[in-house]
């Protein structure tokens, strides 16, 4: 045996099962901007307004203390923890007397919030908790007088809070989901209810705090940086698809327009107008595309217009509510990334008035607003062309103009007494509701 002889090699380990590394920066969502979306029930913690007059839901009327906010937020993460929102909330809850003739008016919450945000990622970053807390400012108008007798007011502007505390879920790299839990936070305001019949004056406090439970969607611009940093990341448009495919994808989409109909005659020296500059068109609804080409959605629309007659001028509104199940043909460009796009639809539409008025004739004093009713339902359709642009894969805008065609629906309206009775023949007509809609759309698609 030789001395120094060079020591025997040692056994090779065996092989263990390593871990395969997480892509994490899949679901990061560092530096990137986007656009949050959210609605739910917020609870009011005093439905109190002054005297016997109270808040109570314009949505859910059997309530006094539900409100159903509506939500959109623009927000920045800066870090992989810290990020900056701007966060505008909207409410509008009836004004309702016990003793008055029921509704007085519409009170318009609109509060506009600047936020922090803390978020710590779970796992592999795909779930996501945070909190949120921050300042603001609200502004508070009261709309849509039923009875121009009684006057209400309250403060105009306040300043306002919110904290709140919730999570999102990653369903795609450019999209999530999640729910949350805010506390609203606001000071008293001063306020009066004036009967200007009798010069009487109820004054008192009222108090907009409210919790509030949120679903929302998150939708982010650009795109993420790839793990091994050859991707790079961007703030608004990614740099390459795919965009629209031909492989099966759903949707959710937001839509936002003005409704134009063509004929204004409601009924005999009765008419229906558009409520201020344009007939907002607001809905959204959901869709899937089958293949390269083909799609369908159902889409949810709604307007409210403004009923006026004669002398009264406006006696209330009309809302329309549509459901319209569509077949949308589209073809792509530029890789999918534009994709203009034609729609036919066949569906049913909701007529109701609302908000009817309840006033004297400020002429003569012996007349009450006319009562008006329309046509419960109605078949309804659309043909319409678009543009939609892609963003990243998950996000895209559209340009669309659809024709909405509604068959003529029947009206009446029939006068009342000074004291409320309706008097004489109702003078029956029809109305049609036919025009373009000129429209916004932001669209999110899964996967």
């Amino acid at each position: 045996m030789l001395a120094g002889s060079a020591p025997a090699e040692e056994a090779p380990a065996p092989d263990v099962e390593r871990p395969v590394p997480i892509d994490a920066s899949r679901w990061d969502d560092t530096g990137r901007f986007y656009l949050l979306a959210q609605s739910g029930f917020a609870l009011l913690a005093d439905d109190s307004f002054a005297g016997d007059t109270h808040f109570q839901s314009h949505e859910f009327p059997a309530s006094n203390d539900v409100n159903v906010p509506i939500g959109l937020s623009v927000g920045y993460n800066i870090s992989k923890h810290w990020g900056v929102e701007l966060e505008g909330l909207g409410t509008e809850p009836d004004l309702r007397s016990d003793t008055r003739l029921g509704k007085l008016d519409e009170y318009s919450n609109i509060t506009v919030i600047g936020a922090v945000r803390y978020r710590y990622p779970i796992g592999d970053g795909r779930f996501v908790p945070w909190f949120l807390a921050g300042i603001g400012w609200s502004v508070n108008d009261i709309n849509d007088t039923t009875n121009s007798r009684i006057k209400t007011s309250g403060d105009g502007s306040t300043i306002a809070g919110d904290v709140g505390l919730g999570f999102d879920y990653f369903l795609a790299d450019d999209l999530a989901v999640g729910s949350s839990v805010q506390g609203l936070i606001y000071p008293s305001i001063d306020t009066e209810v004036l009967n200007k019949d009798t010069g009487h004056v109820a004054r008192g406090s009222a108090n907009m705090s409210t919790a509030a439970f949120m679903v929302h969607l998150r939708m982010y611009f650009g795109q993420q940086e790839s793990a091994d940093g050859a991707r790079p990341r961007t703030y608004f448009l990614a740099d390459h698809g795919p965009y629209d495919t031909a492989e099966r994808r759903y949707y959710l989409f937001f839509v936002a327009g003005d409704q134009i109909f063509f004929s204004d005659k409601f009924a005999p020296d009765t008419t229906a107008r558009a409520p201020g500059s344009c007939n907002w068109m607001l809905g959204g609804g959901g869709g899937m595309n089958f293949d390269d080409h083909w799609g369908a959605e159902i889409q949810l629309i709604n307007t409210d217009i403004n009923i006026d007659s004669g002398d009264f001028r406006k006696i209330g509104e009309m809302s329309n509510f549509t459901v319209l199940p569509t077949a949308r043909f589209r073809w792509q460009f530029l890789e999918g990334r534009l994709v203009p796009f034609a729609t036919v639809g066949l569906g049913v539409s909701f007529n109701r008035p609302n908000d009817p008025r309840n006033d004297v004739d400020v002429f003569s004093g012996s007349r009450r607003t006319p009562k008006f009713e329309i046509q419960g339902s109605s078949v309804a359709a659309s043909v319409g062309i678009g543009l939609e642009y892609f963003l990243n894969r998950h996000i895209s805008v559209a340009l669309a103009l659809p024709l909405m065609i509604y068959p003529d629906v029947n009206t009446s309206v029939q006068q009342r007494s000074n004291s409320g009775a309706l008097v004489g023949q109702a003078v029956k007509s029809s109305w049609n509701y036919t025009g373009i809609a000129p429209s916004l759309r932001l669209t999110a698609y899964l996967p």
